[in-house]
């Protein structure tokens, strides 16, 4: 394996913990033997330097940024230190599996097209867990390939995704106008896709990592509301069927969710139109789950603050009323 091959970058910020299981783990299985390894603290309150582990320290390489960026602009920063022909940005607390880097070299190699061009590999994970060993080659085909709320969660978790750089370098800027959607490595495969009919990203069965089970599993309906919004407006080749799909993945979550989602974006300050047309497009048809939600919001301006907890599975404090 020619370490040349890959970079890895770990964006984060304030988990020391999580970055020191992962980078234990890179001790273990040698993966710092066979590519490039970068943190890229968000300026974190501590000494992240104190979470490499003596023996790997040589070979992990640490970028702080004087300021915190958010967590869009720091995923995107990844693509500066890459000094590799392919990019595994990886996330702090998703964990990777003993021969990930065998498995991503592996389909690599694999790789022996002339007339077509790989934006991206993209593994599947337990967040799905049904992914096809397929080439998807259009955007649209990449939202819509199965219609299904954990196939779309699946599909923003950073970690699964390793980039072909030699495709991103000249439009990540591109993709700083849409820090809101909180997934702008999907909107680089997407722009990539719409640049040219022969490129294309190779989904995978196999599993590269595994999420920190201490934290649980991330919803994307925490940040659904503005992704939802950021796609709608992308100047892409996505579909009015697409943005619709998008918005069904809404309400294929739990009913917890929708209520969620809806509480989220009245405390951040979400107009009812602009709420209305995100959730629920122009077609009101779906008004009725529109009055639910009204319903559900005068019942939490009644009920004591430890049901909130209780219900939003949150045991310090309400997460419907956190600012993101």
């Amino acid at each position: 394996m020619n370490e040349k091959k890959l970079t890895i970058v770990i964006p984060t910020y304030n988990r020391k913990k999580q970055l020191s299981e992962q980078l234990k783990r890179f001790a273990e299985y040698e993966i710092h033997k066979y590519a490039s390894v970068f943190i890229l603290d968000n300026c974190s309150d501590y000494d992240v330097e104190s979470a490499i582990p003596k023996t790997i320290a040589k070979d992990v390489f640490l970028k702080k940024n004087s300021i915190n960026v958010g967590l869009s602009a720091n995923i995107l920063r990844a693509f500066e230190f890459t000094d590799s022909g392919w990019l595994w940005i990886l996330s702090d607390d998703d964990f990777a599996v003993e021969n990930s880097i065998v498995k991503i070299f592996g389909l690599i190699e694999s790789l022996k097209d002339v007339d077509k061009q790989c934006v991206a590999l993209k593994y599947d994970s337990d967040l799905y867990g049904h992914f096809k060993n397929v080439d998807i080659s259009n955007s649209n085909d990449l939202i819509q390939s199965e219609n299904n709320y954990k196939y779309f969660s699946s599909l923003l978790l950073l970690s699964t995704w390793v980039f072909n750089v030699s495709f991103y370098k000249k439009i990540v800027s591109r993709a700083y106008s849409f820090l809101i959607t909180y997934s702008p490595h999907l909107v680089l495969v997407i722009m990539c896709l719409d640049d040219s009919n022969k490129n294309y990203v190779r989904m995978s069965s196999e599993y590269i990592v595994e999420k920190d089970k201490r934290e649980g599993l991330w919803d994307p309906a925490i940040v659904f509301p503005y992704l939802v919004h950021g796609y709608s407006i992308m100047p892409s080749s996505l579909s009015n069927e697409s943005v619709l799909c998008l918005r069904s993945y809404c309400w294929q979550g739990s009913i917890k969710d929708v209520f969620f989602m809806y509480a989220r974006m009245k405390y951040n300050g979400f107009s009812e139109r602009v709420i209305k047309s995100l959730l629920y497009g122009e077609r009101w048809y779906r008004s009725y789950l529109y009055l639910f939600s009204r319903l559900f919001m005068l019942f939490l301006n009644v009920v004591p603050e430890r049901f909130k907890n209780r219900l939003f599975r949150h045991n310090k404090k309400s997460i419907w009323c956190e600012r993101l």
